[in-house]
Parts: C-alpha cells; structure tokens; sequence
C-alpha cells in the first residue's frame, strides 16, 4: 500500500465507508450519512476517496476495482487482529486456569449443550463420590462435614449441582436478560469445574484426619478453598455470559446466600 492511500485510510469514518461499500455492495448518499451525518464533511472524505469509490449509473457509491483491494486488505488485516488477540486471550486465561476459569479449556473444543451437559454429570458424579468418601455435605459451594455415612452424598451432589444451575439460569435471564438455549449448558459446567477446589480440600480432610481435630486450620482451609470455587465459578459466568466480573459475581453471591438460608433452615 502506497503512502499516500496508507494516508488516506488513517480517518476512521473512510474506513467505516470502504467497510459498508465493501459488505453491501453499493450505498446512497443517505446511507452514508449515517457514518457522517455532517453534510459538508462527508463530501470532504467521499471527495479524498476518488481513487476508491465512484458513482453508478443509478448515482449509488461503490467501490473501484482498487477499492475493493483496499476492502480486502482491510478485512484481512483486521481479521488477522481478532485471531491474535483471541489467541493471545485464550493463551493468558489457559496459563491461570487455576485462578480464572478452567471452563475455557472444554469450551476450546465444543461448544454443544448436550456434551458440555455430559461432562458436568461426570465432573459431579467423581466430586459426589469423594464427597461420599470424605462424609462431606455440598450445598453450593459450603461443605459440611457429617458422621452419618449412610446419607446419600453423591445424589446430594447432583440435587446441588441441578438445583444451582437452575437457580442461576433463573437469575441470569431475570437480570441480564441472557436467554439462549445453550445459557443452562454454560452456567451447568461453570459450577460442575468450579468444585475443584472443593474436591481437593476433601481429599485433604479425608486423607488427614487431624484436619478434623485441629479446627481453626481446617476453618481456614475451607474458607480459602469455598472462596477459590466461588472465584472460579464467577470466571466461567463472566465468560460465558459475557459479563463484567461485577455483574457476574451477582449469580454466586445470590446462590450462595440461598444455600447458607438453606443451612441454617436444617440446623
């Protein structure tokens, strides 16, 4: 590209331009004045455009024949822009998925409902069975130790794994007004890879049994380890639902607090 057509493509509203002729094809002065609605400016740009744009019989704009090598140009270069800067997005999230949210790595592979459903039955049936072991109670994303061995855990655990997901499409569709089909599937695995941490402290209290005497270290622990699943689980709806992290830790918070009503009802 010479210097002078790299000069002439430095505004942004004669991008704006060559982008609209290049996707539809032709446009009218009306149309284009809804890139530039002053008058007087916009015959400014179509005017420094000569060797890019001309008129039709019909009067309509369109692009030359070097135009529409601009056009490409343009749309290849920016398509080469999105591809790095979400390669390089995946890469940052992928190198701290242990602090943002482990979701990306599945969702780099499919984005189907069904199978995304099927890794969260499997992701909370291995987390129900070592909380079965543990003698550990999920209700979000507290863990309440228990003596009775014969309460059914692992069913407990795809109860709070449905409920919560249901709970939090329920609030996203309230508040953000987030509707799609595949939202459930979304917020389902979201909370299923968020029981990580959950699933390592009870590992932990299962494989050192001072944990249970020593209370004010298993209370920290598990402190640390609840805050870690609600973090992860913020990340994953921040990302599916494309929301801020403020907005995002709304759907967490409410479910968490619905689940510690939960608790003190049975106690």
């Amino acid at each position: 590209m010479s210097e002078d057509l790299f000069r002439l493509l430095t505004h942004p509203t004669r991008r704006k331009i060559i982008r609209l002729l290049g996707e539809k094809g032709y446009a009218t002065f009306t149309t284009l004045s809804k890139i530039e609605p002053r008058v007087g400016l916009l015959y400014y740009h179509l005017n420094a455009m000569k060797p890019l744009i001309q008129q039709d019989k019909k009067k309509r704009y369109v692009l030359t024949e070097l135009g529409q090598k601009i056009y490409k140009s343009l749309i290849m270069k920016e398509e080469l822009i999105e591809e790095y800067e979400n390669h390089a997005k995946i890469r940052e999230d992928t190198k701290y998925f242990l602090f943002t949210s482990p979701v990306l790595i599945i969702k780099n592979f499919t984005e189907s409902p069904l199978i995304m459903i099927l890794i969260s039955v499997m992701i909370v049936g291995v987390s129900g069975i070592i909380f079965q072991m543990s003698s550990i109670i999920p209700v979000v994303a507290f863990l309440i130790p228990t003596e009775d061995v014969n309460i059914p855990i692992l069913l407990i655990s795809y109860a709070n794994w449905l409920s919560t997901s249901i709970v939090s499409h329920i609030i996203s569709t309230l508040a953000y007004r987030r509707k799609a089909p595949t939202h459930f599937a979304d917020l389902s695995l979201s909370f299923a890879m968020a029981q990580f941490p959950l699933i390592i402290f009870s590992l932990l209290w299962y494989q050192f049994p001072g944990l249970k005497i020593n209370e004010p270290v298993s209370a920290v622990l598990l402190v640390v380890f609840q805050a870690w699943s609600l973090w992860l689980y913020t990340s994953g709806i921040k990302m599916t639902l494309k929301l801020s992290t403020k907005r995002a830790a709304l759907i967490p918070l409410l479910t968490q607090y619905l689940g510690a009503l939960i608790i003190l009802y049975f106690l």
